[in-house]
Formats: C-alpha cells, structure tokens, sequence
C-alpha cells in the first residue's frame, strides 16, 4: 500500500469514530445525572463504534508510518477525516448548509481545496532517502564487509 492509501484508510476511519462521537453527545443530551449518562453511554452502540473505529485507525496509522512517509500519510488522513466528517455529518444528522452565501460559498471552497491537497499529494512520488554526508562521519568497513560510520572529532582518534 503506498501512503496515500493507508491516509485515506486512516482518515475514513478517524472520521467514522469523529462521527461516532457526536452520535453520543446527541444521545446523552437529554439526560440529567450521572447515573443516567452513565447508562447511556454504555448502552450506546456509538460508543464501541467510536472505541473500534479509533483502535483499527490508531493501528493502521502506525503501520503507515512505520511504512511510509509521514509527510504524506498525516496530511492525507487529516484532511481525509475532516472533510469525511463534515460532508457525511451534515447528511447524517440533518444538518442545514449555512444560509449566507459567503458562509457557504466558504465551506464549500474550502472542502474543495483540501480534496485538491489530497490529489496533489496522491501524485508525489515514492523518493528515496538523499545520500547526505555528515560532517566528521568517515564510512569504514567491517570484516562482515558492511560499511559502518565512525565520527572522529576533536578529543576522539582517529585510527
């Protein structure tokens, strides 16, 4: 899997434990006292939702970037998870578009921009680590033939 798509997977489930998560404020909204939040929270469906939607992403996220790139896999799953939430959300849970048009016409560039972002990234090649050379780093061999890095600097031999 390249890192946009372990992103992509991460960010759709983050944004599925996101909307998880606002499901359970709106079920335990109407109920006064602790015993009676306690019980629905833990007699909600969204609360597992949530706990297993963030444990698979939390995993994924981190085979990715054991995997990958960070530069591209944060960035993709971010914005991934945001729009994921915001547009299914609003679907979801019946929200209303805003009614100004520059309310609107903000968002709706907005999530547009980020979509783009995504792309842009998908697009990046995969690139190799640059050969950087590291002041006082001289490369010796090994008996084994690996090359190995010894620093000599001020203070240290250098034979």
């Amino acid at each position: 899997m390249s890192g946009v798509s372990y992103g992509v997977a991460t960010g759709l489930l983050y944004g599925v434990a996101a909307l998880a998560i606002k499901a359970l404020s709106g079920a335990i909204l109407h109920h006064h006292g602790a015993a009676s939040i306690l019980v629905a929270v833990v007699s909600s469906p969204y609360l597992y939702l949530m706990a297993g939607c963030s444990a698979a992403g939390l995993l994924l996220f981190q085979t990715a970037l054991q995997r990958c790139r960070i530069s591209i896999v944060a960035p993709v799953s971010n914005v991934l998870g945001s729009i994921y939430f915001m547009v299914v959300g609003t679907w979801l849970f019946h929200e209303r578009l805003p009614s100004n048009p520059m309310l609107l016409a903000l968002r709706l560039v907005g999530i547009v921009i980020a979509g783009c972002v995504v792309v842009l990234l998908s697009r990046q090649g995969a690139t190799e680590p640059a050969n950087v050379a590291v002041p006082g780093l001289r490369a010796r061999q090994s008996e084994s033939g690996v090359t190995k890095g010894e620093v000599h600097g001020p203070g240290r031999s250098a034979a």
